[in-house]
């Protein structure tokens, strides 16, 4: 996700710098004009607004919070734009380390996968200081279509987890229902036509069609089932921290757990399909 963000500032003309702990991915991004920085740190050095887009809480604490992380470099009126997902309470504690060095950090995860991002239509919730937003917000606007400001730091990880949970239990259901529908000889065309013509026709549904009639193990990934996988489980530690009774949720990351497990972990999410089928061939035999 972040490099073709990166390339949308590029190409929108502004002054980039760029860090990956993978140097070797950083190379379209210098030939489009950015500076490749060693440290992320580096990356406040002669600018005031930062973006970070990681796999997760643990990637992000090292490059935004560690020793040459992005706020080691920050100073007063720094911008630190965290959009990866990540959860309230860390976005929190990024904030608040943020506010130690004088700088703002705001939690503004993603609705959208990759093709959304090389098109510049990503939809962003961001929680923190509304000047800090404006300040970041003519960046943003080079890769996304809206950005909501939904409140104080860490509401828009906190959206971004009740997005995710959504997500995960539709992409689970359109998986279960074709597996039915070809249980009771109806073909896979033919319940996704249904579907798409139905009250429950979201636009994931027809979004993803390609995928659940194609061969999502094989297919363009826009967000692999480990990715998913982690997501809804860091859902669903907020969920049981509080106590809440997320069944839904719980069944559907067993799933993503199980298809893990069969190989499918890189495999788009809509590779739930392949491997309920997989379950219900073993189950027969």
């Amino acid at each position: 996700m972040g490099q073709p963000m990166a390339l949308r500032l590029a190409e929108a003309g502004f002054d980039l710098a760029v860090y990956n702990r993978n140097r070797d991915r950083c190379e379209p991004l210098e030939a489009a004009g950015a500076t490749v920085v060693e440290t992320p740190a580096q990356l406040l050095a002669d600018r005031e607004v930062a973006i970070t887009m990681l796999a997760g809480p643990a990637a992000v604490e090292q490059v935004v919070a560690g020793p040459e992380g992005v706020l080691a470099g920050a100073g007063q009126g720094s911008v630190v734009v965290e959009m990866s997902t990540v959860g309230p309470s860390v976005a929190r504690q990024l904030a608040q380390r943020a506010a130690e060095h004088g700088a703002a950090l705001v939690d503004a995860p993603v609705s959208g996968s990759v093709p959304a991002a090389e098109s510049g239509s990503l939809t962003a919730f961001a929680g923190g200081p509304e000047w800090a937003l404006e300040k970041a917000r003519p960046a943003l606007e080079a890769f996304t279509a809206a950005v909501t400001h939904v409140g104080d730091s860490g509401s828009g990880a906190a959206v971004k987890l009740g997005l995710n949970t959504v997500l995960t239990l539709l992409n689970e259901g359109i998986a279960e229902a074709l597996l039915l529908a070809e249980a009771l000889g109806i073909e896979r065309e033919a319940m996704y036509d249904a579907l798409e013509s139905s009250a429950v026709a979201a636009p994931y549904v027809g979004y993803k069609r390609g995928a659940f009639l194609g061969d999502a193990e094989a297919g363009e990934v826009a967000f692999d089932i480990d990715g998913l996988g982690k997501d809804i489980d860091l859902a669903l530690s907020h969920g049981r921290r509080d106590g809440l009774p997320m069944f839904g949720a719980a069944a559907a990351s067993q799933v993503l757990a199980a298809a893990s497990g069969m190989g499918l972990g890189s495999a788009d999410m809509a590779a739930v399909a392949t491997a309920l089928r997989r379950i219900s061939s073993s189950s027969e035999s």
